[in-house]
């Protein structure tokens, strides 16, 4: 592609010079898919259940001032 001002750039023009770059610049294949929004190989830590007696109202959290 040559060299333009990107104001002078369709919409069109635009995304394919970010995806051509995006390409350009990645080195692993789940990038892109992240980008084009496949999360499915996102990390997601599991730390089991809450504690039973965990309270996260906010009277409890910060007391009679409610602040």
């Amino acid at each position: 592609m040559e060299a333009k001002r990107l104001s002078d750039m369709t919409l069109e023009q635009l995304r394919l010079l970010i995806r051509e770059e995006i390409q350009r610049t990645s080195r692993e294949e789940h990038e892109l898919q992240y980008i084009d929004g496949d999360l499915s190989d996102f990390p997601v830590d599991q730390w089991g259940s809450w504690p039973e007696h965990l309270s996260l109202r906010r009277e409890d959290m910060y007391g009679d001032e409610g602040r």
